[in-house]
């Protein structure tokens, strides 16, 4: 996510062309960058999709028609074990990649957690008034 942040700031545009399975990744890129995201339904039409919607500059898109975005983008994080989207994970304190479960070594970077766990405090004596 970093590097899309980065585009934005530089003022670059990340267009997508998808051609398999909606990618919330790359939707999320081209939301953030001010970029296009479409699919392409048949491989012949990639061309004639890219020569349309992707070659302008960033001031000149508003006057072409662009691809409709029926869906909704997904900025929820993905799971790093898994690749599904996750709306409650564990995040590594070293690497930030997103897990879906507890595991007490990164997957990612196999960082070992120390889990300390907590003593229990004595009841509380209670005194006695005179």
């Amino acid at each position: 996510m970093n590097i899309f942040f980065a585009a934005h700031k530089h003022n670059i545009l990340i267009d997508v062309a998808n051609i398999g399975e909606t990618s919330p990744i790359l939707q999320q890129a081209s939301d953030i960058t001010g970029g296009t995201y479409f699919n392409v339904k048949k491989p012949k039409q990639l061309l004639k999709y890219t020569m349309c919607f992707t070659l302008g500059r960033a001031s000149l898109r508003s006057a072409f028609p662009s691809p409709s975005s029926s869906t909704s983008i997904d900025y929820r994080a993905s799971c790093h074990c898994h690749g599904a989207p996750v709306s409650v994970g564990w995040v590594c304190s070293v690497c930030l990649s997103v897990q879906c479960h507890f595991s007490p070594i990164c997957p990612a970077c196999n960082t070992v957690f120390k889990i300390s766990i907590l003593a229990r405090r004595g009841r509380k004596k209670r005194r006695e008034g005179n």
